[in-house]
């Protein structure tokens, strides 16, 4: 309205007095992207009033700006009447659909330590709903194949799921998603892992995601580590693996307990340099599992992480894993946290 009012010739007159503060924004008063703009009806009184209505204006200027703005009410008038346009309400409606879509997506993982028991079952089952979680992996669930469809159905009721049940037949691995948020396809799986594309349904984002349940023999668990570094030289999208890998990068992962196994410890940061993994960022408890001991007997250990690919990085820098309090279980059940943005640039 200014720039009308500019190039018709009329001069604003210059208050004195102290420049208008800048407004500045507490963290009460941060802007938010998300604010709701409402439009209010055009008030030509008001605004004459709020803009006009200064020292100094001579009458003259006041009856130009003035026609000016009936102006630019008529062809307001003319737009609503001929194209059905409202300039107050449809502008910032037009803003609001330039704005790309966005969803929150939360992925878990957590080692129950068996989930025959119903008070683990309800665990699993509140705490995906309580964390708003969409695909979950459990870990060591011990759950058998005679019982495993009966149990799926009281702890997520309408999920699709996958279990690795080992050579034991006795549950390892057990993913689970909802079908209307995710496609899940399974690439390969071991006793130790289950690997697999996810697409991301109401975006058409796509990742790669592998769950672990790693062992506790050493030896056993080179096989994980030569499986990784594998599927790292077929990757070239966003790729999170993740879950319980029985073994830590640093010394300064684990608290109490025996001489730490150097070679086992070395094997394992070998194998997130090769694979080209980094810790993905976190939040909660560093150490992530605990013996439940007393006193000098009491042991830590970060056995549980999030790791991360570039391609993840890149996509979604914002993502974070959140490390949550054991609980039922000995060890720390993991939220990862991120923000999925609709990609404009499909349609440039």
């Amino acid at each position: 309205m200014v720039a009308l009012c500019t190039a018709a010739g009329i001069t604003m007159p210059k208050k004195r007095g102290r420049p208008p503060k800048t407004p500045s924004y507490s963290s009460k008063q941060s802007p938010s992207p998300s604010t709701k703009h409402d439009s209010v009806p055009f008030d030509l009184t008001l605004f004459q009033h709020r803009l006009l209505n200064f020292e100094g204006f001579d009458d003259l200027s006041t009856k130009q700006a003035s026609d000016l703005l009936k102006n630019l009410d008529v062809i307001k008038e003319k737009l609503k009447g001929k194209h059905g346009v409202d300039p107050d309400i449809d502008v910032v409606a037009e803003t609001q659909m330039d704005q790309p879509k966005q969803i929150m997506d939360n992925i878990g993982a957590w080692n129950i330590r068996g989930a025959n028991h119903p008070n683990k079952q309800k665990e699993i089952s509140m705490f995906c709903k309580n964390n708003d979680i969409g695909l979950f992996g459990v870990l060591d669930n011990k759950l058998r194949s005679e019982n495993f469809n009966e149990i799926k159905e009281k702890v997520a009721p309408g999920w699709n799921s996958f279990m690795e049940f080992g050579i034991n037949y006795r549950g390892r691995i057990w993913l689970l998603w909802k079908p209307d948020l995710y496609k899940v396809q399974i690439i390969n799986h071991d006793m130790q892992f289950i690997h697999c594309t996810v697409k991301e349904k109401r975006l058409d984002k796509m990742f790669e995601l592998t769950l672990v349940y790693a062992t506790n023999d050493a030896q056993t668990r080179t096989l994980l580590w030569n499986a990784i570094v594998g599927f790292n030289a077929g990757i070239s999208r966003p790729w999170l693996v993740m879950g319980d890998f029985n073994a830590f990068i640093d010394p300064k992962e684990k608290l109490g307990g025996n001489q730490l196994d150097v070679n086992a410890l070395a094997e394992f940061r070998n194998c997130v340099i090769q694979s080209q993994l980094v810790d993905m960022s976190y939040f909660g408890n560093h150490l992530t599992w605990d013996n439940k001991q007393l006193g000098v007997e009491r042991v830590f250990c970060k056995l549980d992480r999030t790791l991360v690919n570039d391609a993840w990085i890149q996509e979604w820098p914002q993502a974070q894993t959140e490390v949550m309090q054991g609980g039922i279980s000995d060890h720390c059940p993991m939220v990862v946290r991120w923000m999925l943005s609709e990609d404009r640039r499909k349609d440039a």
